[in-house]
């Protein structure tokens, strides 16, 4: 009797160590999302998921999680796999939405993105909703309804300086920039703040190098990705200023030299794509 009550408490311990070990998974899993490391992000995520005993309610976020993982990586079949499953679990996961409209753009498939992101708004029409279906627009050379979801964002969130440089920048390929109007979008947006310097610069009141010298200034821990962004963001001004080999060299750094999980390094890629 003895040995049959020490063999179950030995089976309980195990089965809790196991239990303990998929919720550390988990939480490593995210903690790798959040670094960046998708590969180890996939590693975690998909050993807690294969423990079979996460919680009903953190099944989606894992499968969201390693979905995103998968998705950095340009995975985008098995990111797409993942998403569904978690939208399966969870309908109202409007996070998982957004980014499986990601893993659609990523597979080509924009009809069906673009589907994910109206669907998107129509549940809940927020700025980025909006700057998510903005940027599918873009990608696919859609500007001027760019144009219209990029203000819409800005509506939203009038100080945003992002919102503002994708909206000026979408109105320039459109072929509907207006300086005047530019001015006016930008009266709610602080300059004294990266990315003030692009936004001062794209409605002239500052210079391409003084751009350069605020992104790059050695007391910011973010420079890498503020040189990556004025790369590209100066690029698409110049390119809308006609001046394609200016805008060309721009681009090519920002595809070189951005941070790996800044968009505006594929955002280069895909436009220099377009200037071939």
């Amino acid at each position: 009797m003895r040995r049959s009550l020490f063999a179950a408490f030995l089976l309980a311990l195990c089965a809790a160590g196991a239990e303990a070990a998929s919720y550390d998974d988990f939480a490593q899993g995210l903690a790798a999302d959040q670094h960046g490391d998708s590969v180890l992000a996939v590693t975690f995520f998909t050993s807690a998921l294969a423990a079979g005993d996460l919680s009903a309610g953190l099944l989606p976020q894992a499968y969201r999680g390693r979905g995103l993982a998968y998705l950095r990586l340009r995975r985008c079949d098995l990111a797409l796999a993942d998403f569904d499953a978690a939208l399966k679990l969870k309908p109202d996961y409007g996070d998982a939405l957004a980014l499986r409209a990601g893993a659609h753009a990523c597979r080509k498939d924009f009809t069906a993105a673009l589907a994910d992101f109206s669907a998107l708004i129509d549940k809940a029409p927020v700025a980025e909703s909006y700057a998510g279906r903005g940027r599918l627009r873009w990608e696919t050379g859609d500007f001027a309804d760019a144009a219209d979801d990029f203000a819409q964002q800005l509506r939203l969130a009038p100080s945003n300086g992002y919102a503002f440089l994708w909206l000026e920048s979408a109105r320039q390929h459109a072929g509907t920039f207006d300086a005047k109007r530019a001015a006016r979008d930008a009266d709610a947006i602080s300059t004294r703040h990266w990315p003030g310097a692009l936004v001062s610069f794209y409605v002239g009141d500052e210079t391409v190098d003084e751009v350069d010298r605020e992104a790059a200034r050695p007391d910011v821990a973010a420079a890498d990705a503020q040189v990556c962004e004025a790369d590209f963001f100066v690029g698409e001004w110049l390119l809308g200023h006609a001046d394609a080999a200016g805008a060309r060299t721009r681009l090519q750094r920002a595809a070189d030299a951005c941070p790996r999980g800044e968009s505006e390094r594929y955002n280069a890629t895909t436009e220099l794509e377009r200037l071939k």
